[in-house]
């Protein structure tokens, strides 16, 4: 190949023909350096920003395999909500059919509630009525009853009373004829140390006497018919000390009850101690009445058994009530319900 150099040489000194010739060789060969120079410049350059784009396309990629990673895994975190909603729903639409048929079944009891509820108010009423029938029925009956007794047995009554006085006016002449006997035995030595060696009366102090209780003397006086209280009686002239006493009550077939005394009660002469019920609407007021705090009424009462016990535990007196009598342990009998 020919290069063909157009030059000008006209101001030039005259160059041979090899001169010439080698100035163009020089000249391509440089211009072809020059053009080598940047191709090389070119690939290099291209290489540098092939591998720029290689490292880029690297991380590139590296992104898109974490991006795909994690769409990945919000599509399946997705996909267990979507089942888990569905679950859900399913769930809440069996708990409102649940829920539906629990209500129709709690409107169905509180139904049959209201409806056995009624009927049994109205058996209630209707087991009143009876009953207050019946009670009124019993209490006329029981009243005609008392009427009929007191009527029955006022004289019969009279005369015990007039024979049970007139033997305590007979045992009392007896205490007194005994107490006067023991005076008169009594009375010489009892004169001889009351002198003094000047011949004068020296008064001797008085000893308090302990005071025992006689127990034919304390007797159950009266009960009242419908179990508010009961009434012992002191019958002598003395006091009678009945500290740690009982009263004992059996209505029945059923278990005893107990009324215990102070230690210190003393029922004086001739006096009266009533026992009222918790109920009764009494006041406490000793020594006459006593409110027995942890009884309630026992009556009405038809068959009562009494017994009094001492302060030792014996049983000194028995007595039973049936209806308006009092029968004691001799076999005597008296009207004491009130």
């Amino acid at each position: 190949m020919y290069l063909f150099v157009h030059a000008d040489f006209s101001d030039c000194p005259k160059f041979s023909i090899f001169s010439v010739y080698v100035y163009i060789c020089h000249h391509r060969d440089t211009k072809k350096e020059s053009n080598l120079a940047k191709a090389r410049a070119a690939l290099d350059s291209e290489a540098t920003e092939r591998e720029r784009l290689q490292v880029k396309l690297s991380k590139l990629k590296i992104d898109f395999d974490e991006l795909e990673a994690r769409d990945t895994k919000k599509e399946s975190d997705l996909a267990k909500a979507r089942a888990a909603l569905d679950s859900e729903a399913t769930e809440r639409e069996r708990l409102q059919v649940k829920l539906s048929k629990l209500k129709i079944d709690f409107d169905e009891l509180e139904a049959r509630k209201s409806h056995h509820i009624q009927i049994l108010k109205d058996e209630l009423e209707f087991e009143k009525k009876l009953h207050s029938a019946d009670l009124r029925m019993v209490q006329s009956q029981h009243e005609s009853r008392m009427v009929e007794l007191e009527a029955g047995q006022k004289v019969k009554d009279l005369e015990e009373a007039l024979s049970t006085e007139r033997e305590r006016t007979q045992n009392k002449e007896e205490r007194v004829r005994q107490t006067m006997s023991a005076s008169k035995k009594r009375k010489r030595p009892k004169d001889s140390e009351g002198l003094s060696s000047g011949g004068c009366n020296v008064p001797r102090p008085k000893i308090a006497q302990q005071v025992t209780v006689d127990e034919q003397q304390v007797t159950l006086d009266e009960v009242d018919s419908y179990g508010k209280y009961v009434r012992l009686r002191n019958t002598v002239d003395e006091d009678q000390n009945l500290g740690n006493w009982q009263v004992k009550l059996q209505i029945g077939s059923s278990a005893p009850i107990v009324f215990k005394f102070a230690a210190e009660f003393i029922l004086k002469a001739h006096e009266s101690v009533t026992i009222w019920a918790a109920d009764a609407g009494r006041n406490h007021n000793p020594p006459s009445d006593l409110v027995w705090e942890t009884q309630s009424n026992w009556g009405p009462v038809g068959q009562v058994h009494f017994t009094l016990i001492n302060a030792n535990g014996e049983e000194i007196r028995m007595s039973k009530a049936t209806g308006a009598r009092l029968e004691d342990d001799d076999g005597n009998s008296t009207s004491t319900m009130g």
